[in-house]
């Protein structure tokens, strides 16, 4: 299955769900899959964009994904439990 991005007004994928900064100042940022919640940094890794989507989690739990600031392949996801803390989720 194809990782099914996240996209912007233009219908491109959003290149900047994921915007982060790390503690060097780097910008890290990239797209997310709205099926799977997988997100890279499109700099460090661009392989990310050729990557497999693992399907939907089981109800009740999502992927753990690791961070950015990575140049290694994601490994196989653990599932966590979701936790409600009563907010909206992106």
């Amino acid at each position: 299955m194809t990782h099914q991005w996240q996209t912007d007004t233009s219908g491109r994928p959003d290149n900047f769900v994921m915007d982060s900064g790390d503690a060097s100042g780097r910008t890290h940022n990239g797209p997310r899959c709205t099926v799977c919640g997988f997100t890279f940094c499109e700099h460090c890794w661009p392989e990310g964009w050729q990557q497999t989507c693992p399907g939907p989690p089981p109800e009740g739990m999502e992927y753990d994904w690791i961070g950015c600031g990575t140049t290694r392949e994601p490994e196989v996801p653990e599932l966590t439990p979701v936790i409600d803390v009563g907010g909206p989720r992106s």
